[in-house]
């Protein structure tokens, strides 16, 4: 899993005023893409996270697998109905 790859990265980004965790899909969606430009988004994701955090908290990163039908791609001009991988960042 991508996440696990740059898991040790992340935690020296963030500080050690925030604790890290993840909370991973085993069985998580196939995503065709650069695995380069992936885990870039994802680090970025994480940094996004950290900078709203000044005074350090708890951050997560939760992957799980999503099914969009076509009224609810329907309100999405950029998404289409299917199967898909989601990756968030959240923070408490």
């Amino acid at each position: 899993m991508l996440m696990l790859g740059v898991e040790k990265m992340v935690r020296t980004l963030i500080g050690e005023s925030i604790t890290f965790a993840l909370d991973l899909e085993l069985d998580q969606q196939v995503v065709r893409a650069d695995l380069g430009q992936l885990e870039q988004v994802s680090v970025n994701l994480v940094i996004n996270t950290r900078d709203t955090m000044p005074n350090g908290g708890e951050l997560t990163v939760r992957t799980n697998n999503v099914r969009f039908s076509e009224p609810q791609a329907g309100q999405h001009s950029d998404i289409a109905a299917g199967d898909w991988g989601c990756r968030r960042a959240s923070e408490s």
